[in-house]
């Protein structure tokens, strides 16, 4: 859980890989899990998708991201249709 310094370092292991570098390195990958739609941003929704569903309230997400306003954070914590849908569901089966 490092909480300072770099968090992708290049193969050097002493240069911070570049923002190139990332999405080189997840264009790979997104190949190669036939993906195509996979893109560095994605994995930023679903981190912060993540951190939400571990309980974190959304003051806590926007200040992880590096926003100054929650209304950012909100777009990237817009659910999914599926997930209305079984919000939708519980509800259904509440006595």
């Amino acid at each position: 859980m490092r909480t300072s310094g770099p968090v992708f370092l290049s193969q050097r292991k002493d240069k911070r890989l570049t923002a190139s570098g990332i999405r080189q390195v997840i264009n790979q990958y997104a190949y190669l899990s036939k993906l195509p739609e996979l893109h560095p941003h994605a994995l930023r929704h679903t981190f912060a998708k993540n951190l939400l569903s571990t309980g974190e309230g959304l003051e806590i997400v926007a200040e992880v991201l590096g926003h100054k306003s929650l209304d950012t954070t909100r777009v990237y914590v817009k659910p999914t249709e599926q997930e209305k849908a079984r919000a939708m569901e519980k509800l259904s089966h509440r006595e």
